[in-house]
């Protein structure tokens, strides 16, 4: 049913395939895949009396399943405490670039970006102005990219169709024929980026263009929109979703497959409504006449009191007579209907990787580690996305903007690091399902038992468990305490010199840090207890 509602959708006369699949599936996530049908689900016949097939009308009930499942993902990479935290040997410049990145809002950005990227691909461009980083989100289907032979991003260009009052509040005035902009009619906004330059056009009356046949003699630069940068690469990434797909995309979130299903659903679910109304609202049917009034209204509710004839007989005959009769239905359809709902949902999100198991059949001790265990295909498909969102997309990303920083002389005096040292940066990705202080116990225990027995060195137990716990590095200087908070390790005021080795390598539990959208993280601690590794 995907591909037939796809294909009834009204289509521009150069719309290609990849653009009928990328536009289809961007409103199955979205919830406007139905918006061509005219009738609503309600509604069987026309005004003329022809009935309308089923899949020709809206569904009454969308599940957005797909909106549910993309974004789920999303929030799971870049939400909140899920979002990866950069890492670099220099302290100045990691603290300059978690400010520019909260400033910015990259992780809001890339969140944007796992929505829109869930058919298969999206671009995401950025622009430094003045200091500041601006980044975009471009849909994959209003763009074309073009790679060169190592199939790096050497060309990218937007083109959408939007009204003329959308180009005046974006500082446009008239279009390439220098005509005033008309607010109620459509045009062509279109932009290029290259290694070079980023270059805006004038605007294109929607009929005097299109991204298949051009004509380019059409594209006219404007000069006041126009950039050089001089980079050397495209400020910008493309980024593909999954690996497989066609061509420049790759495999959407939800695929063809799923599609049909969260349709069928769809659909399923709406006629099951009709049912459960129907339940409620019987047909009456009759046998017989109608006296009265009642003749000219035959489409009555089953509360309604119907006045029927009465039969009469003479010697010879008998005439006459009238019975109604409720067409009802039992509950049985309705149970098996919802059996069927139950289990198309559970198929689909298996298809999706999104959900498995069920923590009702698992029968261990139900802890973050339990928790992979029981929903270990997300956690895998989680793995797969931060592959193409972070190695793939953020890595690349952040590597052109700390570079255009320092090609434009814009990175602040304190941070020294030039060349090759802005991009050695590190990206480490906190766990998917958060360890519980029983966890972290465990946890501990065991890599003290084992630094006691020689079985691993003090320093990698304590790097993992920095890791592990997304505690704050343990090489830190601690600051001489008093008081109630004062941690465990922490050295007497008069007794030990604060730059003393045995102190710079203890763990400090109550060393607040910023998380990566600029929040404050609370104190973090082990099982319950303060813990130092000797």
């Amino acid at each position: 049913m995907f591909h037939s509602l796809t294909q009834k959708m009204q289509w521009p006369h150069w719309a290609s395939e990849r653009y009928k699949r990328l536009v289809a599936l961007t409103k199955l996530v979205e919830g406007t895949f139905y918006d061509h049908l005219q009738s609503d689900f309600y509604t069987e016949e026309t005004h003329n009396g022809n009935y309308i097939p089923l899949v020709e009308r809206r569904p009454a009930v969308q599940t957005m399943l797909a909106y549910e499942i993309v974004s789920h993902v999303a929030r799971k990479l870049f939400a909140g405490r899920h979002a990866p935290k950069i890492t670099h040997d220099d302290e100045a410049y990691l603290t300059w670039l978690n400010q520019v990145l909260a400033q910015s809002g990259l992780y809001e950005k890339f969140t944007q970006a796992m929505m829109w990227g869930a058919v298969g691909s999206v671009a995401i461009t950025f622009r430094l102005v003045d200091g500041a980083l601006r980044l975009d989100v471009w849909r994959s289907y209003q763009c074309t990219p073009t790679f060169d032979g190592m199939g790096a991003l050497s060309r990218l260009r937007v083109q959408y169709t939007t009204s003329g009052a959308v180009l005046r509040r974006l500082g446009f005035t008239k279009d390439a024929e220098e005509l005033p902009l008309d607010n109620g009619k459509g045009y062509w906004y279109i932009k290029d980026w290259t290694d070079t330059q980023e270059v805006t056009y004038y605007p294109i009356a929607d009929g005097d263009y299109n991204p298949v046949d051009g004509p380019e003699e059409y594209l006219l630069e404007m000069p006041e929109k126009t950039f050089t940068h001089n980079f050397g690469f495209l400020p910008g990434v493309w980024v593909v979703n999954l690996p497989g797909g066609e061509g420049s995309d790759g495999m959407p979130t939800v695929n063809g497959a799923a599609a049909a299903n969260i349709i069928d659903l769809d659909y399923t679910i709406s006629q099951m409504g009709r049912g459960i109304r129907y339940s409620a609202a019987p047909q009456l049917v009759i046998t017989g006449e109608l006296s009265g009034a009642d003749e000219q209204n035959m489409r009555r509710g089953p509360t309604s009191v119907l006045r029927l004839k009465s039969s009469w007989a003479d010697d010879s005959v008998k005439l006459g007579g009238s019975d109604a009769k409720l067409l009802e239905m039992v509950g049985n359809g309705t149970q098996v209907g919802l059996n069927y709902v139950d289990l198309v949902k559970k198929t689909t999100m298996n298809a999706l990787a999104a959900s498995v198991r069920s923590i009702e059949t698992h029968t261990g001790t139900v802890s973050g580690r339990a928790m992979e265990l029981i929903d270990d295909a997300f956690y895998d498909i989680i793995n797969a996305f931060r592959a193409s969102y972070g190695d793939g997309a953020l890595v690349p990303l952040l590597s052109k903007i700390v570079l255009a920083y320092e090609m434009t002389s814009a990175l602040p005096p304190e941070v020294t690091v030039r060349g090759e040292g802005l991009t050695a940066f590190g990206l480490r990705w906190p766990r998917v399902f958060s360890t519980t202080p029983a966890d972290e116990l465990q946890m501990v225990e065991s890599l003290t038992m084992a630094v006691q027995n020689g079985l691993i060195d003090a320093e990698v137990a304590k790097s993992y468990i920095n890791t592990q716990l997304d505690l704050e590095d343990y090489r830190v200087k601690t600051p001489p305490q008093t008081g109630t908070d004062a941690a465990s390790n922490a050295p007497v005021p008069g007794e030990a010199n604060v730059d003393d080795e045995k102190y710079q390598e203890g763990i400090n539990p109550d060393k607040r840090r910023p998380g990566p959208q600029g929040h404050t993280l609370p104190r973090r601690r082990v099982g319950g207890k303060q813990v130092t590794l000797d």
